[in-house]
C-alpha cells in the first residue's frame, strides 16, 4: 500500500492533482483496505470503482493530465490486484 500512497502524493507534489483530489484518492485507497463488504470484488477493483466516482471531477483538467492521472490510478489498481494474488 505504501507504493500506491506515494504515487498519489507524488501527483500532489507535481501539482497534477490538488489536495482535495489527493485526499479523495487516499480515502478511496483506505476504503479498499477496510472491511471486505464485497468479497467477490478484489481490492484493486474496489479501488477502481471508488476512483471512478471522482473521475467526473477530474474531467475539467487538460486532457493529457486527466489521462495521466487515470493511467496512474489504473496502475495502482493493477498493483493492488497483483498484491492480492
Amino acid at each position: 500500500m505504501k507504493e500506491e500512497r506515494m504515487k498519489i502524493l507524488k501527483m500532489l507534489e507535481d501539482e497534477i492533482i490538488d489536495a482535495d483530489e489527493a485526499l479523495m484518492l487516499l480515502n478511496a485507497l483506505n476504503d479498499c483496505t477496510g472491511a471486505d463488504d464485497e468479497p467477490d470484488i478484489d481490492i484493486g477493483e474496489r479501488f477502481r470503482k471508488s476512483y471512478k466516482e471522482i473521475e467526473a471531477e477530474l474531467k475539467p483538467l487538460p486532457r493529457e493530465i486527466f489521462e495521466g492521472i487515470i493511467s496512474v490510478l489504473d496502475e495502482v489498481s493493477d498493483a493492488l490486484n497483483e498484491g492480492r494474488r
